[in-house]
């Protein structure tokens, strides 16, 4: 069985994980793809930057994208609505979640949310075709990227965008051996550094987005997939934990943007997790700053033994994935 350490998680990872981080994508070895299908933040123009070491000049306006260690395209005033990004802090509790799910193929943990994923990636495969441009809208840790990476061998171009750097270093090391995905530092609340009608398929899980701008960078055809919990997710949790927002699915893009009727899947399930696990989802997402674990965890333990099994929350989920395509094919 695969032993866990979640001390070596909270450490942030080895250091040889650590260092990947800095090299990664961020080294400025980018696929020749990427040159071609970017546009410079600033003036818009496609295939206007020019990659030299550290930077990324464009040739029209003469706005300069660092490349270290980071690809950052991130340009111009910060809208009102948009915040920071993850901190490091949520973006260790969220690495310690992702691979505690993962390892837990071995004793039953987060059954439902490995579910969820699989029919998120299933979904979003049924969309792709060979060489296939992917961008997935707050990309995370990139775990979403990487297991569309192993589900799909056919020639692929995937593109994360972020605009957390902890969580950007997060996500080299995850896709470190995926040679198919680039991750690069982005708002996803202001125009996309993309061109009119150039991607395949754009993804939303948990993350904002501009519908007009989705639909401007998709090819008539190409599919918007979003990934959210329904509002019977956890349920136990946030009928004991009252001043926790309750889940709310993704919006479906609206008709007047050319997008098809948005159609829906809903997976449902049982987990186990215990207490501790639980706080610790929580304050990785957008429910951190609502999470006060001193009073939530003694809540949560007393739920566990009310629910017969003390220490261990059995725990109903539901999410869905909506999927709409451009229409004008």
């Amino acid at each position: 069985m695969t032993t866990y350490d979640d001390r070596e998680e909270m450490a942030g990872g080895r250091r040889d994980d650590r260092d990947a981080a800095r090299v990664g994508r961020g080294s400025g070895a980018l696929p020749s793809w990427v040159e071609t299908m970017l546009a410079c933040p600033r003036c818009y123009m496609v295939g206007s930057l020019r990659f030299v070491e550290t930077s990324a000049t464009c040739g029209v306006c003469g706005q300069t994208c660092p490349t270290r260690p980071h690809l950052d395209l991130l340009y111009g005033k910060r809208p009102p609505n948009e915040g920071p990004g993850d901190s490091a802090e949520m973006v260790k509790r969220r690495m310690i979640w992702e691979r505690r799910v993962a390892l837990g193929e071995n004793d039953g943990v987060g059954a439902g949310d490995r579910a969820a994923l699989t029919a998120y990636v299933e979904a979003i495969a049924g969309h792709l075709h060979p060489d296939a441009l992917v961008v997935d809208l707050g990309c995370g840790t990139g775990d979403v990227l990487r297991r569309l990476g192993r589900a799909y061998d056919e020639p692929l171009r995937m593109l994360g965008l972020d605009i957390s750097l902890p969580m950007l270093d997060a996500c080299y090391r995850v896709l470190r051996a995926e040679p198919r995905a680039v991750a690069a530092r982005a708002s996803t609340r202001r125009r996309l550094p993309l061109g009119d009608g150039e991607v395949d398929v754009v993804l939303r899980r948990l993350a904002p987005a501009l519908p007009d701008d989705v639909a401007r960078v998709l090819r008539p055809g190409g599919a918007f997939l979003t990934a959210s919990f329904g509002p019977g997710h956890w349920s136990e949790v946030y009928d004991v934990l009252e001043t926790l927002p309750r889940p709310r699915p993704a919006p479906p893009a609206p008709r007047t943007l050319g997008m098809s009727p948005a159609r829906s899947e809903v997976t449902e399930g049982r987990e186990t997790l215990s207490p501790a696990l639980v706080l610790t989802r929580l304050q990785a997402g957008p429910a951190a700053s609502h999470v006060v674990p001193a009073r939530d965890l003694p809540l949560l333990y007393a739920l566990s033994e009310r629910q017969g099994a003390p220490g261990q929350l059995t725990l109903t989920t539901e999410a869905a994935v909506a999927f709409s395509t451009r229409e004008g094919a």
